[in-house]
Order: structure tokens, then sequence, then C-alpha cells
């Protein structure tokens, strides 16, 4: 990423930072704020480390998975829950933390929200139970 850009970029992050932590919303140190609007470049680069990225490959191996599912009504009412899926999905490479942010996607997409309300069972780990996103992820 081109220099100007990355500091650019922790500049305005470290004023969003400093601004949702007057309304009380963000609970890192006054440090890392200040690191970022300064462009201390470790501190630029661990926050851009934090970002998950997710591929169109990725994404489109899980709806295809999903769809695979969703578009046979045996298949649908025979799902019990993530572990259902996640065999096939660590075959083709991609596992579960990252299948949560997928999933999580795709349900404030409204895409395959009978499938994934299925996995709020015990045919589900706890984290992959509720993929509602959160106040603080929108």
């Amino acid at each position: 990423m081109d220099t100007d850009l990355k500091l650019f970029l922790g500049k305005i992050l470290g004023e969003i930072y400093r601004l949702q932590k007057k309304e009380g919303l963000y609970n890192h140190s006054d440090g890392r704020i200040y690191g970022l609007i300064n462009g201390f470049e470790s501190v630029i680069d661990e926050e851009m480390d934090m970002i998950p990225h997710i591929t169109e490959k990725e994404l489109k191996t899980v709806t295809d998975v999903l769809h695979e599912i969703d578009q046979n009504e045996e298949e649908t009412e025979k799902f019990q829950g993530f572990y259902d899926i996640e065999r096939k999905l660590q075959e083709k490479g991609i596992y579960r933390h990252r299948v949560i942010y997928i999933l999580k996607y795709l349900y404030a997409s409204g895409r395959f929200t009978r499938l994934i309300d299925k996995m709020n069972s015990s045919g589900s780990p706890g984290e992959v139970r509720n993929l509602k996103l959160t106040d603080w992820e929108i």
C-alpha cells in the first residue's frame, strides 16, 4: 500500500476512534488512537492486520455449499447446523473463523437466512449459533 494512503487512512481511523471514545463506544488505549492519528507505522499495520479479507472465491465457495442445500427441500429439512458443512468447507480450504464472517455477511444481506437460522442449534459450535450482527458490527 502506498505510504501516503496508509498514513491518511490511519489518521482517518484514529479520528473515528477518537469520536467513538468520546461517545463511550471505543475502549482501546489513547496510545492506539494517538499512534493512528500521528502516523505510527506499527500501530497502523496492527490495525490493518485486524481487518479480515474475504476473497470472492471464499464467498462463492460458501454460497455454493449453502445453495446446494437450500435448493433441495429434503436437504434443507435434514440440515442440522454448521457441523453438516464444516468438513466440506475445510476440504475447500475455508475454516470456521473465516466462514463466520461470510455467514454474518450473508445473513445481514438476507441470503440463506433459513439455513443460517438453523445453525442456532446443537448442530453448531457456540460461535456459529447466533450470526445476527451486533450493534457494534453495523
